[in-house]
């Protein structure tokens, strides 16, 4: 049976929409701290609850208070606007998706889906026009949930006004695309595999243009 074509095509920000390239991030951040830190210690610090980076995304830590706790917590020793420029330099345009969003601007509306803080949020709106294609954006930071959550999904749902099963939505953690499934939205596993997408795409029903 033929998939009915979405009404709303829902992005992920962070190696969806933009490029991700985190790679060197932790050994630049160790690089300006006092006493120096280990990198590897560094990104394990980062995903410990005490060091603050889920509060922050979450929106219940804004970023100078962020900053202050990093200040404390591992010697950072950038003031905030050097700290912003390093935290802000991890992004890079995905050229394959800003020509299929273009493409289909005015056949189904676009909006997206991230967990993400208000630094990088409006970094991101201000550095890549392609988000001005988007309706709207449900970030963790404002919705006060992260993925795989369901509640905010439910958020972005609400907030479209549709159901799931009218939405296509892309990810590239694929527990993220399984937990939309879950919730009956279609998902598709993102991993620059432009192809495979347009193929998607293609057979619900858009029109575009030869690669």
């Amino acid at each position: 049976m033929k998939t009915a074509r979405p009404k709303v095509l829902l992005l992920d920000l962070g190696n969806v929409t933009v490029r991700l390239r985190f790679s060197d991030f932790f050994e630049r951040v160790a690089a300006v701290c006092r006493p120096l830190r280990d990198p590897i210690e560094l990104q394990r610090m980062f995903r410990d609850p005490a060091y603050g980076h889920g509060d922050y995304e979450l929106g219940r830590m804004d970023g100078p208070a962020w900053h202050t706790l990093l200040q404390t917590k591992v010697g950072l020793t950038l003031d905030y606007g050097a700290w912003l420029r390093l935290w802000n330099d991890n992004f890079e345009p995905n050229v394959a998706m800003e020509r299929l969003i273009e493409a289909l601007r005015g056949q189904v509306r676009i909006w997206a889906l991230s967990n993400t803080n208000a630094e990088h949020l409006s970094h991101l709106k201000s550095a890549y026009p392609i988000l001005g294609a988007f309706e709207g954006i449900t970030a963790s930071c404002e919705a006060g949930a992260q993925k795989p959550a369901p509640a905010i999904y439910e958020a972005a749902l609400r907030s479209l006004g549709v159901a799931g099963a009218d939405v296509l939505y892309l990810d590239d953690v694929e527990d993220y695309v399984q937990c939309a499934r879950a919730l009956g939205i279609q998902g598709f596993h993102y991993t620059f595999n432009d192809e495979a997408l347009r193929q998607t795409l293609t057979a619900r029903g858009f029109s575009l243009p030869k690669a």
